[in-house]
């Protein structure tokens, strides 16, 4: 199989295959592994679904990143057996729309008048598509199956983030600890304020009672506005991935209707992109992201970019990986 970074592979040590590594790059790590899109045997699914889960447990303890994930929605039309996952599971999954863009792809031209009377006149199944931008849908939650059920069709894309979201407001105070008062009789006949009695913490005097964090309204909360309702104190957090995602790769689309509205803008970088920019310009793109995986078809494998030197994460999971009794397969 050719490799398709053309500023060569470093001769990585065996511990870190299937994994290649683009040397001469010096102010981030850029990583290429092959992979079978669409036609993925069951062995390499299963291998890189463990890999995943592992890889991302491993980032979580080390470097305290958030998972962000995302697929594109032109795969999704046209793979019929996710599609049906994606809609069943939808109230689940919480997706939310936004654009995706290759790197240096023209904005999508506005439709004429003329345009769309031949449109609505043509009795064939002409198309919309060359006037509406691409589309990708976040998915706020996982439902633990993502990568198990998404991964492997070439339109998964993986970011991990440090400051994908700030707080509303400012963090309140820590309460201190205080005695738990007994209740009142006349207040004991009462249902709701026995509960509420019993599930407060003395230890934790801010923390939401957990009649109230279970509470379905509360979950939607926690799942679509980003409130933190599980610690002592709750705070709101606005997600910030979106607008930074528009400024550093909505330059070429900014003045188009809609653009405002737009929840985020999701690039699709391939190895060449990282590869042939100025640095000075990549390290740009480490302010919306600090690690990128993507399912490149156009590189026949994984692109995986990131500010942090991923080596020691990769030997580290691998090597568990070798333990149990788990081989790539290349193909």
């Amino acid at each position: 199989m050719s490799y398709p970074i053309e500023k060569g592979i470093e001769q990585e040590r065996p511990d870190c295959l299937p994994f290649r590594r683009a040397e001469g790059v010096q102010t981030f790590s850029l990583f290429w592994m092959p992979a079978r899109f669409k036609t993925m045997p069951d062995a390499q699914r299963e291998w890189l679904s463990i890999f995943f889960l592992r890889f991302e447990l491993a980032i979580s303890r080390t470097l305290k990143l958030e998972k962000l994930q995302f697929m594109h929605s032109k795969i999704l039309r046209e793979t019929a057996d996710i599609q049906e996952v994606f809609y069943k599971k939808l109230h689940r999954y919480s997706p939310v729309p936004g654009q995706s863009r290759s790197l240096n792809q023209e904005p999508v031209k506005k439709i004429t008048p003329e345009e769309m009377k031949t449109f609505a006149r043509s009795r064939k199944n002409a198309s919309l598509d060359p006037f509406v931008a691409e589309r990708a849908f976040r998915f706020r939650r996982d439902d633990g199956d993502f990568t198990k059920v998404f991964m492997g069709y070439g339109g998964m894309t993986l970011l991990f983030c440090g400051n994908s979201s700030e707080e509303l407001f400012p963090s309140p105070p820590q309460l201190a600890t205080i005695q738990k008062p007994p209740m009142p009789k006349f207040l004991r006949k009462y249902s709701m304020m026995e509960t509420m009695h019993n599930d407060f913490d003395p230890h934790a005097p801010g923390r939401m009672p957990a009649w109230l964090r279970t509470h379905p309204s509360m979950q939607r909360l926690k799942t679509e506005l980003g409130v933190d309702i599980d610690s002592d104190n709750a705070v709101p957090r606005v997600d910030t991935f979106g607008t930074k995602s528009k400024e550093v790769f909505g330059e070429e689309v900014k003045g188009a209707v809609g653009f405002e509205g737009l929840a985020f803008i999701l690039p699709r970088l391939t190895t060449q992109d990282f590869l042939s920019q100025l640095e000075e310009d990549v390290r740009k793109w480490f302010d919306v992201f600090d690690i990128y995986i993507r399912e490149s078809p156009e590189d026949e494998g994984f692109v995986i970019a990131s500010k942090h030197d991923l080596r020691p994460i990769f030997r580290e999971v691998l090597e568990t990986m070798r333990e149990d009794g788990y081989v790539y397969w290349e193909g």
